[in-house]
């Protein structure tokens, strides 16, 4: 229907009852017996896609079917790409946020696809309003009209910031009259909206004691859960202390690094390699990967209790990479890193200060500056996480 708008196409909408389409006559027409379904004077139509392509071709607007053969076939690329890639994965996000069907494991890697085919689109839509031809197209209706539920349950702010082509293309889309007119103000997500899918049952433990009364007969009220960090052993390395330490050494790169070395609690704490995985078209302009690297780690700012980091840009135009080293309090990698919308898109690999090598790449990436080689590669710009 947007894309009936658009191109000016007449159409009568008729809604049927059970009843209705259930009956003989439906199904006299209609071979699938599903909807939406087209009945046009040249015969019937089915699936949406195609509907929509239809009406592209036939409206008084042909730049929304695309103005050649070639823009054409990409509109077919863009949805079907869309319909094997991201159609798949709505029935999961939608179950799961509306009815909490599902489970954690089925849902999270279905958000986890979708962001993998929008980092394609962002890539695609560098220096593009558009899909096809920098215009509207019936392309761009159909990819939007699948996103529309992700967008605005699960794929938040964040995310958008991470991807701005993607974000600003959808903002573009949502406020089209067209779009309006048929789906009204749509508001995209500020936060994910967690399902809240059942908890498995678990074997019933034995009753506990009941809680103790206080002098006024009140029970005592149940502590809030802590930060499991927070209640690791002690460790023999103060992390505040440290990095007050380190950042403010005139040697960081000699004596600092050295202390450290000395002084590390491989029980009590973890080193991690994080390197951004690209997609092809990223890493090519300098500006577009530091706002990468920021925006990466402005989304982690809450979390500096019980982390440590160099993050840098490396390399020169058009191969830049954004890769850091961490330092985490415990065994691991923290749940906090692990809930970053962007670390998925991110390679591990611990560190072993055994290791000569290791050693050298957190020295070097802990003491780096720009202009200076850091794992091979130049150092553009690179942030302390303290």
């Amino acid at each position: 229907m947007i894309v009936a708008d658009l191109s000016q196409v007449q159409v009568q909408e008729i809604i049927l009852n059970e009843e209705e389409a259930k009956g003989k006559e439906f199904k006299s027409k209609s071979l699938t017996g599903k909807f939406p379904f087209l009945e046009s004077e040249e015969g019937p139509l089915f699936e949406s896609a195609a509907i929509a392509r239809y009406f592209a071709r036939r409206g008084g607007n042909s730049s929304v079917a695309g103005e050649s053969a070639w823009e054409q076939a990409q509109i077919d690329q863009w949805i079907d790409f869309s319909t094997s890639s991201v159609l798949p994965h709505l029935m999961s996000i939608y179950r799961g946020t509306f009815h909490n069907i599902g489970d954690a494991d089925s849902y999270n890697e279905s958000v986890k696809s979708i962001k993998d085919s929008l980092k394609v689109l962002n890539t695609h839509l560098q220096g593009k309003d558009f899909l096809v031809g920098n215009k509207i197209t019936v392309a761009d209706v159909v990819v939007a009209s699948h996103l529309l539920i992700p967008f605005q349950t699960a794929l938040d702010a964040g995310f958008r910031k991470a991807m701005p082509n993607v974000g600003a293309w959808i903002e573009r889309l949502i406020k089209n009259p067209s779009f309006v007119k048929r789906h009204g103000n749509i508001k995209l997500c500020q936060k994910v909206i967690k399902p809240n899918f059942p908890v498995k049952e678990q074997p019933k433990a034995a009753a506990k004691p009941a809680a103790k009364k206080e002098d006024d007969g009140e029970e005592k009220k149940e502590k809030k859960e802590a930060d499991p960090l927070d209640n690791l052993p002690p460790s023999s390395l103060d992390l505040f202390n440290f990095k007050t330490f380190i950042v403010n050494h005139k040697d960081r790169k000699g004596e600092g690094m050295t202390w450290f070395f000395d002084n590390y609690d491989p029980e009590g704490y973890s080193l991690f390699h994080l390197q951004y995985e690209k997609y092809p078209g990223e890493g090519e302009v300098l500006y577009q990967t530091v706002n990468l690297m920021n925006g990466f780690l402005q989304r982690f700012d809450h979390f500096r209790k019980h982390a440590f980091a160099m993050h840098a840009v490396l390399g020169e135009e058009p191969n830049l990479e954004v890769q850091g080293v961490w330092l985490f309090r415990g065994k691991g990698i923290p749940l906090q890193m692990k809930d970053h919308p962007q670390f998925e898109y991110y390679k591990t690999r611990e560190l072993d200060l055994k290791k000569e090598e290791d050693r050298q790449l957190v020295r070097d990436f802990w003491s780096a500056k720009p202009g200076e080689i850091v794992n091979g590669l130049k150092v553009q710009e690179c942030k302390l996480h303290k």
